[in-house]
């Protein structure tokens, strides 16, 4: 009983401190220094397009380490040209694959970049089948 006394006390005396004025929030402020598009790349589309993409293209295709080179050229030139069409102007676009093989091997992809964190962005994507594994990464960077 006498517990009970005690918190009840503590929040009656939380409850009488003086009101403060709320802290207004201000969502999407733009970082002092940073650049400000107009409109801001479209990343949830970009990797629905980019999927859809990897899967038609490399459903039936068997891992072959003689023509990944020029496989991965090529896939990331049809990506970029693909993904430009929803990019909004000025932004550069950066696409970066790796294909190989997958025989019960584990494969660990990372990168760091220094960029405006308003206004860049990145989407990611990644494909397998039974022969082969294909992660492709497409960077949008916006050029001021």
């Amino acid at each position: 009983m006498r517990l009970k006394n005690q918190v009840v006390l503590r929040r009656k005396a939380r409850a009488r401190t003086p009101n403060r004025k709320p802290i207004p929030i201000i969502n999407e402020q733009v970082p002092a220094g940073s650049a400000n598009p107009p409109q801001r790349f479209p990343y949830s589309l970009a990797k629905e397009l980019i999927q859809e993409f990897l899967t038609a293209k490399l459903r039936n295709v068997t891992y072959d380490p003689s023509t990944s080179a020029d496989l991965t050229k090529n896939l990331c030139e049809d990506i970029k040209k693909m993904v430009r069409r929803v990019t909004p102007p000025r932004y550069k676009l950066i696409c970066n694959m790796a294909i190989g093989s997958k025989n019960q091997e584990d494969i660990l992809m990372t990168s760091q970049c220094l960029w405006d964190s308003y206004s860049d962005n990145v989407t990611s994507c990644s494909f397998q089948n039974s022969t082969m594994f294909c992660v492709a990464t497409v960077y949008a960077v916006y050029f001021e």
